[in-house]
């Protein structure tokens, strides 16, 4: 209960995008573990761990940006901690300012939200003009789903202009979701409108919605359901070989044996070939991983991926599906008809589905989107 209220809290009452992790800070010169930022009812204690410097600040946007109004105060542990009031709810930014220079994030598990998410649920929250950095596990909303103890939901975010950097395993709701064994993560009802996405790994993995879906923990669970993703853009470097990218999942797998259940149902985006590396598409897009809705979904007869929409005139198919992966009703339609034809699609399946409340599709803008 006590993990649950944490994350109730923190998506209800203040919605933080950290330049240093907001989960488990490691610090970057002394790889102490130390929870930071850490909220209360009424409160929030920033902690940054340098033995060897002389003064410590937070500099944070809803403080003016002024590095001499949050000072930290040194323990005998060589941790600097500060607590302040919980500011009304907004979007924060901050940094830490160490010996005048400024601390930026290099950690894991960064989310416009929360970090890593072990369970309880994030709900009707919006993350809008801002950037996100990390090194990997990377998201508008959550960094890291993973389902410690219990339950994950997140049902009913946006994501609107935002520019996502990272090296993988970085997606427009989450960055990379690892549910642990017998336990359900359910990412619903979600929208991404205009997301920039940029790797600086080879081997990336990016998503409109969730970069890595990861099911390899015995009987673990997980379902995506009536999402969209519109105007993205992705970046990776040139050299890359094997990138992954997909308008909704940029890769999806699961284990062998013991498995739990993969659903990726009532999903779309209107990623086109312009879209990815401005337009500089490997022509072996299945060799590549490049889809205008996924980069791959791993060979899996666990795995269920369905009614879901795509525009295929845009120099993309839908992306790889392994042969074995019950597939059904993935539709492309033509830019010109796309909207139309999308939510039309989508609402049949959001109302057909029961075990989970979805709601309706309508067209806003020119495109489909949940309301």
């Amino acid at each position: 209960m006590k993990r649950i209220f944490r994350v109730l809290l923190l998506t209800c009452c203040l919605a933080i995008l950290p330049d240093v992790s907001a989960q488990e800070m490691s610090s970057l010169m002394f790889r102490a573990r130390v929870k930071s930022p850490e909220l209360s009812a009424d409160s929030i204690t920033f902690r940054f761990v340098a033995p060897k410097a002389r003064k410590v600040s937070v500099s944070a946007s809803w403080l003016g940006y002024n590095p001499s109004a949050l000072p930290l105060t040194q323990g005998k542990d060589g941790i600097w901690t500060a607590t302040v009031a919980l500011p009304a709810p907004e979007l924060y930014t901050y940094t830490f300012i160490v010996d005048g220079v400024s601390i930026s994030g290099t950690a894991t598990n960064i989310g416009g939200v929360v970090g890593r998410f072990d369970l309880g649920i994030i709900k009707n929250t919006t993350t809008k003009n801002t950037s996100i950095k990390g090194i990997d596990s990377v998201g508008g909303i959550a960094g890291r789903p993973i389902t410690r103890g219990g339950d994950c939901i997140i049902d009913g975010c946006l994501v609107e202009t935002v520019d996502i950097t990272g090296t993988c395993y970085l997606g427009g709701i989450a960055g990379y979701i690892y549910p642990d064994s017998n336990y359900l993560l359910t990412l619903a009802n979600c929208g991404v409108k205009s997301l920039n996405i940029s790797s600086t790994e080879t081997d990336c993995r990016m998503g409109g919605i969730v970069g890595w879906l990861r099911l390899t923990d015995a009987n673990s669970n997980a379902r995506i359901l009536n999402s969209y993703a519109h105007g993205l853009a992705f970046s990776y470097p040139s050299s890359s070989t094997a990138p992954s990218a997909g308008g909704a999942i940029g890769y999806a797998s699961m284990r062998d044996s013991d498995q739990g259940v993969m659903l990726i149902a009532g999903c779309t985006s209107n990623l086109t070939a312009s879209g990815v590396n401005g337009g500089a598409v490997p022509s072996d897009t299945e060799g590549a991983k490049i889809g205008a809705l996924f980069g791959i979904v791993m060979d899996n007869t666990a795995a269920t991926v369905k009614d879901c929409a795509f525009v295929d005139d845009g120099g993309l198919t839908a992306g790889a599906v392994g042969a074995n992966v019950n597939a059904s009703g993935i539709e492309g339609f033509p830019a010109s008809g796309y909207a139309a034809s999308a939510s039309a699609k989508l609402s049949a399946f959001a109302s057909s589905y029961s075990e989970y409340t979805l709601k309706s599709w309508s067209v806003v803008s020119g495109l489909p989107v949940v309301e």
